[in-house]
């Protein structure tokens, strides 16, 4: 994670980070708001057609809002940032505290991918996305392709239902027919979508085939060169013993110069071992060369 000073300027709005405005947001809508960003900007929840470029940008982007967050939540550092409007080199985490110790204030246990879900599943069809739904129809002219890519927890394929939305809306009185709607919200235009979420869901797939068979080369060339490994060791083993051989055999034939009769072991480790046990001895040893010239 990047350093906190290298996050935020000193003169950074923490308040437009969040979204909110300074005059009205309440202890509430800090914490509302910044769980509602951080969600959409964290790292489990990125697209999987993202580009490196675009994850890492979401990630800073994520990192700002926790921080900002931690001084906007904090009533003494949000009392002083209110009245300097710059933030304090003391400011953000100390030692290392972890970004996930703040989403514990939020949820009970550590903010993963499937307490993202279990928030996704409340949220879709709830009072708090109509609201959003609506305010982003608005700011986006009724472009649903924008409007998709603001409201939190949305997928391409829920091009449909949110349309359907803000069409019961219209028909209510409560919003007016903008100009892009109807253009973004044709069959064609959810078609389009849909096309365009399996080719990003296969991307994906991809992607994580990819990175699994990668995972499992490394480990099967780990196994090998962990086998060859142990075949040499055998080998230089064997080896130490022939030559063991080789000197007792040696230290024999002296002692027995004074014309002692040898026993037939005795011969045997004089002789060393016999060419069949010799090949096989050379053939290992080859093998054992070849494998660690690949």
């Amino acid at each position: 994670m990047a350093p906190a000073s290298s996050l935020l300027s000193d003169d950074a709005d923490l308040y437009e980070i969040l979204t909110l405005h300074r005059e009205s947001a309440t202890a509430s809508d800090i914490k509302s708001q910044y769980r509602k960003l951080a969600l959409k900007y964290h790292p489990d929840k990125q697209r999987p057609s993202a580009t490196d470029e675009d994850k890492q940008a979401a990630t800073l982007q994520f990192q700002r809002i926790g921080l900002a967050y931690s001084i906007l939540s904090d009533p003494a550092k949000k009392s002083l940032y209110d009245k300097t409007g710059t933030i304090s080199s003391d400011d953000g985490l100390a030692g290392d505290k972890s970004w996930t110790d703040y989403f514990k204030e939020l949820w009970t246990g550590v903010v993963n991918a499937e307490t993202i879900e279990q928030f996704a599943s409340r949220y879709r069809g709830s009072d708090e996305e109509e609201r959003d739904v609506l305010r982003y129809y608005q700011q986006c002219n009724g472009n649903m392709d924008r409007i998709l890519s603001h409201v939190e927890c949305s997928e391409l394929t829920d091009g449909e239902r949110l349309a359907e939305i803000i069409q019961k809306a219209i028909d209510r009185g409560d919003a007016t027919t903008l100009k892009e709607f109807k253009s973004t919200t044709t069959a064609k235009a959810h078609r389009a979508r849909a096309k365009q979420h399996q080719r990003q869901l296969k991307e994906w797939e991809r992607r994580q085939k990819k990175e699994k068979k990668e995972e499992g080369d490394q480990s099967l060339l780990a196994l090998i060169q962990a086998r060859n490994k142990e075949r040499a060791a055998k080998l230089d083993a064997l080896a130490d013993n022939i030559a063991a051989r080789a000197a007792e055999a040696s230290s024999s034939s002296s002692t027995n110069k004074g014309g002692k009769k040898r026993t037939k072991r005795q011969a045997e480790a004089e002789e060393g071992p016999s060419e069949e046990e010799f090949q096989k001895i050379q053939e290992r040893l080859m093998e054992n060369k070849r494998r660690k010239a690949k």
